[in-house]
C-alpha cells in the first residue's frame, strides 16, 4: 500500500459509460477498468452465486464492484465498495469509491471516505499527501489541493497518479495552463499514459486548442480504440475545424459509423451526429437529431 494506484497500462480497454446523476441529468464518464470481461452479465451471475454462499469474501465483492463500475451501475458499485471497506481497510477501493462519489455529485461523502483512508497507518508519506490532496479537492480548497498533490509528486516523481490529481487541482483553481503543464510532464514520463492523454485531451478541447486536442485524441484512440468519449470529442473537434466535407468529411463520417457500431445508445451518438450535420450546412437535419433525442430522453434537460 505504498502507492495509491499503479500507472495505466496501454493494454487496458477504456470504456465510456452513461451515468444518471442524483439531479436527474445523464453524463458520460471514462472508466479505466482493471479487467475487461468478455461477458459482464455472466460474470456477475457467477459472483452473485458465490457471494450468496460466502458473503464475507471481500475479494469477490471487489470484483463485483469493478463490474458494476465498468457497466455504469455506479450506485451498486458504491454499495459494494462500502461493503468491502466496512469489512477491512483497502486503499484502492477507498480511492475508487471517493472518485465515484465525487462524479456522482456527493463531495461530502467522498471527503468522509478519503478521511477514513487517511487515518490508516501508511508507510508512504506520498500516499498521505495524495489523500490530503483529495480531501482538499472535495472541500474545494484548490490551493491546498495543489500543494498536497505537488508534495506527493515531489516524493514520488515517477508515480503519475500524483500528477493526474495535481492537474485536476490546478483546473479547480482556474489555472488551465498550469494543469496542461502538469499533464505534459506526466506524458514526458510515459507518452502512453492513458489517463494523462484523456485529461489532456479534455483540457485542450475546453481551452479551444482544437488542433492539439485532435492530435491527443488520435493518439489515445490508437492505444484504446473503444474509448467512445475520446471518439465523440474527436468528431466534435473535426467538425469545429471544418473537416466535414470531401475526404476529411468521409473520415469524420467513418468515426461516426464506428461510434454507432460500438454503442446503440442515442445519448452517446446524437451530439456528434448533430454537430456533423451542422458542419455540413444542414441545420434542419441537426435539429431533427436533437428533437428525436429529446423525445427519447425527456428526463435530460440538456
Amino acid at each position: 500500500q505504498s502507492k495509491p494506484c499503479e500507472p495505466c497500462s496501454p493494454a487496458l480497454v477504456i470504456r465510456t459509460v452513461c451515468v444518471k446523476l442524483p439531479c436527474g441529468v445523464e453524463q458520460l464518464f471514462h472508466v479505466f477498468p482493471t479487467t475487461a470481461p468478455v461477458s459482464p452479465g455472466r460474470k456477475m451471475r457467477s459472483l452473485h452465486g458465490y457471494l450468496r454462499q460466502y458473503p464475507d469474501s471481500w475479494k469477490k465483492r471487489l470484483e463485483l464492484a469493478e463490474l458494476f463500475h465498468i457497466t455504469g451501475d455506479w450506485k451498486k458499485a458504491v454499495g459494494e465498495w462500502q461493503h468491502v471497506l466496512a469489512m477491512r481497510p483497502h486503499l484502492p477501493a477507498a480511492l475508487k469509491l471517493g472518485d465515484m462519489l465525487l462524479k456522482l455529485g456527493r463531495p461530502e461523502a467522498a471527503t468522509a471516505v478519503f478521511k477514513d483512508a487517511r487515518r490508516q497507518d501508511f508507510q508512504s508519506a506520498a500516499t498521505r499527501r495524495h489523500l490530503d490532496g483529495w480531501i482538499a479537492f472535495c472541500e474545494k480548497n484548490a490551493d491546498r489541493s495543489v500543494m498536497e498533490f505537488q508534495a506527493a509528486a515531489d516524493l514520488e516523481p515517477k508515480n503519475p497518479v500524483h500528477r493526474h490529481g495535481l492537474a485536476l487541482a490546478h483546473q479547480l483553481a482556474g489555472r488551465p495552463p498550469e494543469a496542461l503543464k502538469v499533464i505534459q510532464h506526466a506524458l514526458n514520463l510515459n507518452p502512453n499514459d492513458l489517463m494523462a492523454l484523456s485529461l489532456g485531451h479534455e483540457m485542450l478541447f475546453a481551452a479551444g486548442q482544437i488542433e492539439e486536442a485532435i492530435q491527443r485524441a488520435q493518439h489515445l484512440l490508437k492505444l484504446a480504440p473503444l474509448d467512445l468519449l475520446a471518439m465523440w470529442r474527436l468528431v466534435d473537434c473535426r467538425c469545429q475545424s471544418g473537416l466535414a466535407q470531401g475526404a476529411a468529411g468521409l473520415e469524420t463520417k467513418r468515426l461516426l459509423r464506428c461510434m454507432s457500431r460500438l454503442s446503440q445508445n442515442s445519448f452517446l451518438i446524437h451530439e456528434p451526429l448533430a454537430a456533423f450535420s451542422l458542419a455540413q450546412g444542414e441545420p434542419q437535419k441537426a435539429l431533427a437529431v436533437h428533437r428525436e433525442f429529446a423525445e427519447q430522453h425527456p428526463q435530460c434537460p440538456r
